[in-house]
């Protein structure tokens, strides 16, 4: 009989665990209903003689625990203890033949004897063959609580017994939380028999797992939260200590660590030997379950390996593991890595996801990770079992010599360097300029001191992909709190290709690093070469607008989207954001002076060689006109000027700042679709009516040949309507 304890047993001394205080309800479809009806269905359990275990706590069929709770015996036979119930076919369970069992209230059968435990313990330890879906303090008294059932049936044409657990409450007669789940034993004669019996299936379904320790065993008033090692236990054993005779599915006495709250340990999110998630299934052959694994572990990081290392905190530490036991080469599965606070491995400081092997036999290693905080670690490696291979899990308990130690010491922490260049309009890793043009060098600390960072950067720039020719005077900025200021600008006149490079002098809590040659490159283009168009999309839409498909040939081409949108009477209201491709935008200039807007936003494709363009506006219902170029020969943006008027017509004019370079403009007429007439020396390179508005791009006819020239974008009509109106200058 379960006893309740006093709130002081709850505590267990060092762990903590959080958990949502309501479980998150989750549903699974692993449990297969039952019919009574004939049949051969593989989804339903067919033909099911339904037995009932009537509301009790520690019974085993047809008592109550100890034969004095309820229900009494004697039995509806006449039994005047627990006694077994045929299972329908002979099995052959570790060389001993079967065909009856005890069901047990607790979620559990036995084979030796009856079982009203109600804590939960290491099946590895058992003395009683069991078979255990949810060894836990199931208590069905309470009148939300549903009554244990079990049965023979057919499942598929083959014969099954039949255990269900569907929606048990816990003690002491608590329903606010309940478990659904169930066993079948399904026998497999066609897979083998011998005068001990059949080979058969062990079979464990799980839909929705609330809770996992009664009150008496420590758990909460939700029977969750209890101490490590009286939780639920999940497996099967021979009742032996024999290597290889017991199982315990990993998780089994971990708190909450089988419950649809954790879903990522939880028994609903994982299975075994199927493809149904919440479905366990064992396969046992000659009487022997699959085999059993063990696991060989080390850790490795800092230059160091083994299974007890010590490295400075932010060190990248993974662990591998290598898979033993009988039919261990041919093994698949998955293989998780966690890692603990607490050399019981309870406490979880980083939880990793389950890898999946995918040449039998080797397990991949874990993902590096990196432990910021010192003190002494704990890791424990899961194998999840296949069809051939039990599941397995490597030694963690306090004090064992066979533990993975990792200590975590002060020191200085590994830092890296992001860096960026800019010049022109251009920005980024790679950039190409022209000739004359300031480029300065951005470098951005990371690293697990780096917020605290002192020491300098010196940023240098080099003439060729060794890094050992210097072609500019190098920047030595001072690094405070891990900020890292700007290199000064550095002006290239001789066309060609560049190198940059940060380096950091580190401190006393941070390595020293530096960025690589080749990660940074600065191209100055050859002066006097005229940009030309490559190509060119149109698109519109209401709020916004997508063009696809636009080329782009060469490396790091210049992409210019000139954009328009209608927007509310009033000046200033409306402003349009551009993305695509995931390049860098940039907003060159905008002008929203009269009602609605023109902007142009310009990005360099990188390797990129087809570019899909949005353009978005910010106040939605409104038509959005995007007309996207790729140019050839272009390095960027030079000057730029905005012009509006409420009556006039359209004009504007910026002074170039390089030979060569090409004017254009974006407009937009708020008032009416009307045909744009340009002026001279001008064309007209698209133009959209949309109900009472025009969206249009034009250009000068030919790239302008001398620098300081003042350049007129401008129509000739309509001549009183208000506009908007953006120039740019393609370099």
């Amino acid at each position: 009989m379960a006893v309740l304890l006093s709130a002081s047993a709850l505590l267990v001394s060092g762990f903590v665990m959080l958990v949502p205080s309501q479980p998150a309800l989750a549903d699974a479809n692993a449990v297969i209903p039952t019919s009574p009806n004939p049949g051969t269905s593989p989804t339903t359990i067919n033909n099911y003689q339904q037995v009932n275990l009537p509301p009790n706590d520690d019974g085993t069929w047809p008592c109550g625990g100890d034969g004095n709770a309820p229900p009494p015996c004697p039995g509806p036979g006449g039994e005047t203890g627990p006694t077994t119930y045929p299972i329908g076919f002979n099995i052959n369970f570790f060389g001993t033949e079967y065909n009856s069992t005890y069901v047990n209230n607790n979620g559990n059968i036995t084979f030796g004897a009856p079982l009203s435990e109600y804590t939960p313990s290491d099946l590895t330890t058992f003395s009683n063959p069991i078979v255990a879906p949810f060894f836990a303090d199931v208590d069905t008294r309470g009148t939300a609580s549903a009554e244990v059932n079990f049965g023979t049936g057919t499942l598929n044409g083959q014969k099954v017994f039949v255990v269900n657990w569907p929606g048990v409450g816990c003690f002491n007669g608590i329903t606010s939380v309940l478990d659904n789940f169930q066993l079948i034993l399904i026998d497999r004669p066609d897979r083998g028999t011998g005068p001990l019996g059949d080979d058969f299936d062990m079979e464990f379904n799980y839909n929705s797992m609330q809770w996992d320790t009664g009150q008496a065993s420590g758990g909460d008033g939700s029977c969750q939260n209890g101490p490590s090692g009286e939780s639920a236990y999940a497996g099967y054993s021979n009742g032996t200590a024999t290597a290889g005779d017991s199982y315990n599915l990993p998780g089994s006495g971990v708190p909450n660590s089988f419950l649809d709250s954790s879903t990522t340990t939880g028994l609903i999110y994982n299975d075994l030997n199927s493809t149904t998630l919440g479905r366990y299934l064992f396969t046992v052959t000659g009487g022997q379950p699959t085999a059993p694994t063990s696991l060989a572990t080390s850790l490795s990081g800092g230059g160091q390996s083994g299974t007890s290392i010590s490295v400075p905190a932010g060190t990248a530490v993974t662990d591998s593991a290598t898979l033993s036991g009988t039919n261990a080469s041919t093994a698949t599965g998955t293989v998780t890595y966690n890692v603990y606070s607490d050399s019981a491995c309870t406490s979880l400081v980083n939880g990793g996801s389950a890898e999946p092997i995918t040449t039998p036999g080797t397990l991949p290693a874990s993902q590096p990770v990196s432990l910021t905080a010192t003190g002494t670690y704990y890791w424990q490696v899961s194998y999840s079992g296949d069809s051939a291979n039990n599941g397995s899990v490597s030694p963690c308990s306090p004090g064992g010599a066979n533990n993975e130690v990792e200590t975590v010491t002060a020191g200085p922490a590994p830092t890296t360097l992001s860096t960026s260049l800019s010049g022109g309009s251009a920005s980024g890793a790679t950039i190409t300029v022209p000739p004359g043009t300031p480029v300065t060098d951005s470098a951005g600390l990371s690293g697990t001191n780096a917020s605290t960072a002192g020491g300098t950067v010196t940023y240098s720039v080099f003439s060729d992909s060794g890094c050992t020719v210097s072609a500019g005077t190098p920047t030595t900025v001072n690094v405070s709190g891990g900020s890292v200021p700007s290199s000064n600008p550095v002006t290239l006149s001789t066309p060609g290709t560049y190198y940059w490079t940060a380096s950091y002098s580190g401190d006393s809590s941070n390595e020293a690093s530096k960025s690589s040659c080749g990660s940074e490159k600065e191209t100055v283009t050859s002066p006097g070469t005229a940009p030309v168009v490559e190509d060119f999309c149109n698109a519109s839409g209401t709020g916004s607008a997508t063009a696809f498909g636009l080329t782009a040939s060469g490396h790091n081409d210049l992409v210019v989207a000139y954009v328009t949108a209608k927007g509310p009477a009033s000046a200033g209201a409306q402003t349009i954001s551009v993305s695509g491709s995931s390049l860098t935008w940039t907003r060159v200039a905008q002008e929203n002076g009269v009602a609605g807007d023109a902007e142009v936003w310009v990005a360099h494709t990188g390797a990129k060689k087809s570019i899909n363009v949005t353009a978005k506006a910010s106040k939605k219902g409104y038509r959005v006109v995007l007309t996207d170029v790729s140019y050839k020969n272009a390095t960027g943006i030079g000057a730029s000027g905005t012009f509006h008027s409420a009556s006039g017509a359209p004009t504007g004019s910026i002074t170039t700042t390089q030979d060569n370079s090409w004017v254009w403009g974006v407009g937009f007429d708020p008032k009416a679709a009307t045909n744009r007439t340009v002026g001279s020396g001008q064309v007209l390179f698209s133009q959209t009516k949309i109900s009472t508005t025009t969206s249009w791009v034009q250009s000068t006819t030919d790239p302008t040949p001398t620098a300081g020239t003042s350049v007129t974008i401008n129509d000739t009509a309509p001549a009183t309507h208000p506009y908007n109106l953006v120039l740019v200058e393609i370099l």
